[in-house]
């Protein structure tokens, strides 16, 4: 009866409100791997002082965006004539 409807409606509230916050660290958070850093664009004030080192970071999504860059070291090989 009243109460079955109340009780499955209370579950699927429950159900959409859990489903809402898992979607929430995908767009709330972005990961920096070990040699790389981070910079983010923010939408209103241009691109951050900031710069991020490797972890997991917060941003806004659609305000912050982050441009994510590699700093190791890559070799580079230098063509010699040797006599």
């Amino acid at each position: 009866g009243a109460s079955a409807d109340k009780l499955l409606t209370a579950i699927s509230r429950g159900g959409l409100v859990l489903g809402g916050l898992a979607v929430v660290p995908s767009t709330c958070l972005f990961d920096v791997d070990g040699g790389q850093r981070a910079v983010v664009l923010n939408m209103m004030t241009g691109v951050e002082d900031k710069v991020r080192g490797e972890g997991t970071h917060f941003k806004v999504p659609w305000l912050m965006q982050p441009k994510i860059y590699s700093i190791r070291l890559r070799p580079k090989l230098i063509q010699t004539t040797t006599g």
